[in-house]
């Protein structure tokens, strides 16, 4: 059986959860959509003193980068709305994610999906 999702008209590609394995560890997610078309997908976690929430998103030797800034409430952090992270066969490619921390210093949960427009 195959089965394929859809939000809004936009079909789900991936949709998954991981944790990292320490606090403060990053996440990759290697994307893959055919032969010619491939990259990975970072998430980074910093912790800084002033307690400001942020997501920055940067390209890095390929790789793109989302550099996540004091990820740590529940119930959690994350984008609010999809955000668009490429074009593929002439339809954007869009991720929307959530991180939540179990406890303080405990690996943090990532869930995700990404759609295809």
């Amino acid at each position: 059986m195959e089965v394929k999702c859809y939000c809004s008209d936009h079909e789900v590609l991936a949709s998954g959860m991981l944790f990292t394995f320490e606090h403060d560890g990053n996440a990759r997610l290697d994307l893959k959509f055919d032969e010619s078309f491939q990259f990975p997908l970072e998430f980074r976690f910093r912790t800084t003193e002033d307690g400001a929430v942020g997501c920055r998103t940067d390209v890095e030797d390929g790789a793109l980068v989302f550099t996540c800034t004091n990820f740590v409430h529940t119930p959690g952090s994350g984008t609010t709305v999809p955000v668009e992270i490429a074009t593929y066969n002439g339809k954007k490619v869009f991720i929307i994610f959530w991180v939540d921390c179990t406890g303080v210093n405990s690996p943090r949960k990532i869930e995700y999906n990404i759609y295809l427009e």
